[in-house]
C-alpha cells in the first residue's frame, strides 16, 4: 500500500451509479444511490462475474449500448 493520496480514475458511470478506481491503493469504488462499496481487485472481479451471471439468468444484457442523449 502506498503513502500517496488516492487518485481516483472514473472507470464507468450511468444512471445506476459510478465505478472509480484508485491505482495507488488498488481499491475499486462502487458508488450507487445510497450505497458505496470499496472492493479490492479480486473482490471486484468476483462481484462483476456474479452480477453478469445474474443478468444472464434474468435475460438482461450485461453490456448495454450507450444511452441516446437526444430526446
Amino acid at each position: 500500500m502506498s503513502n500517496k493520496p488516492c487518485s481516483h480514475e472514473d472507470l464507468a458511470s450511468n444512471a445506476a451509479g459510478k465505478i472509480l478506481m484508485c491505482h495507488e491503493c488498488g481499491v475499486v469504488h462502487l458508488l450507487l444511490p445510497n450505497l458505496s462499496l470499496r472492493l479490492n481487485l479480486e473482490q471486484f472481479a468476483e462481484f462483476s462475474a456474479l452480477a453478469a451471471e445474474a443478468a444472464r439468468k434474468i435475460g438482461k444484457p450485461t453490456i448495454l449500448p450507450a444511452a441516446n442523449t437526444r430526446h
